[in-house]
């Protein structure tokens, strides 16, 4: 799986280096780069790409893509669900604080 991450972050950086017609064509090659950065623990890196993509994307058509990846990032991703750690917490002790409240 991480070699062909690399494969395609190698080349989706080509794409863009080379230049894409379209607009959206490069805000949808920076998104991924982002997923590839994050997937890297590459944060600082995967928002600039997010930037750019927001502003390439003209006609918000990855409005909603991009928001998830943002979501992803400042959630800390997969990282908060290895192990039940981190995140949320359990439903049980949300049980827990609500009686608490009440």
């Amino acid at each position: 799986m991480e070699e062909n991450m690399n494969v395609a972050e190698k080349f989706l950086k080509d794409a863009v280096r080379l230049g894409l017609r379209q607009g959206h064509d490069e805000a949808a090659a920076k998104l991924n780069l982002a997923v590839c950065a994050s997937a890297k623990r590459k944060v600082r890196e995967a928002t600039i790409l997010l930037k750019d993509a927001k502003r390439l994307d003209k006609k918000g058509v990855l409005a909603k893509d991009i928001k998830m990846v943002e979501d992803a990032i400042k959630g800390g991703g997969a990282r908060t669900s290895v192990g039940g750690r981190g995140g949320s917490p359990s439903s049980a002790r949300q049980a827990r604080r609500s009686k608490a409240k009440k």
